[in-house]
């Protein structure tokens, strides 16, 4: 093998990985593509949606579907909202996202023990406050505990573990 064909099979095995940089970027929306990898832009786009129904939303996973269809015509792929409190907003409207933000408050207490997680003697308690503690900051990137995957699931034993007997 040649000294070329070796360079271009080199390039071939890495260029899955994610570069950091972006031509077309600068400012504000290169941070949010290099820290936030495009959800700002996919956040602001949301709101704008959001917009056309405050009060009832537009159902269960349709942040896919809508979004996807704008993105389509403008020849960009686009993920989910990745946020639990706008795509509660997007999918049941503003009664949905005034009730998640009340069971978030309604836990705080737990929530907020992470701060003194050192006195706590019970170590499943333990564990149950910081489960709390990394899906309420995970609800700010993704929304996957709004569809009752592994993170409700996770959810609901942390409040469980974090139960006073």
């Amino acid at each position: 093998i040649n000294e070329t064909e070796n360079k271009v099979e080199t390039q071939e095995r890495i260029k899955h990985f994610r570069k950091f940089g972006h031509e077309g970027k600068e400012g504000l929306d290169y941070a949010d593509h290099v820290i936030l990898s495009g959800r700002g832009y996919i956040w602001e786009k949301s709101l704008k949606i959001i917009k056309e129904r405050p009060l009832l939303g537009f159902g269960s996973m349709s942040d896919r579907i809508i979004m996807n269809q704008i993105q389509i015509s403008e020849f960009q792929v686009i993920n989910p909202v990745s946020n639990a409190f706008i795509y509660s907003v997007f999918s049941g409207g503003i009664f949905s996202l005034f009730l998640f933000i009340y069971f978030w408050i309604s836990i705080r207490d737990k929530l907020f023990n992470i701060f003194s997680i050192q006195n706590i003697s019970n170590n499943l308690n333990k564990i149950g406050v910081a489960l709390l503690f990394l899906i309420g900051l995970r609800c700010i990137i993704e929304n996957s505990v709004m569809l009752f995957g592994v993170d409700y699931l996770l959810l609901l034993n942390a409040l469980y573990l974090t139960e006073t007997k």
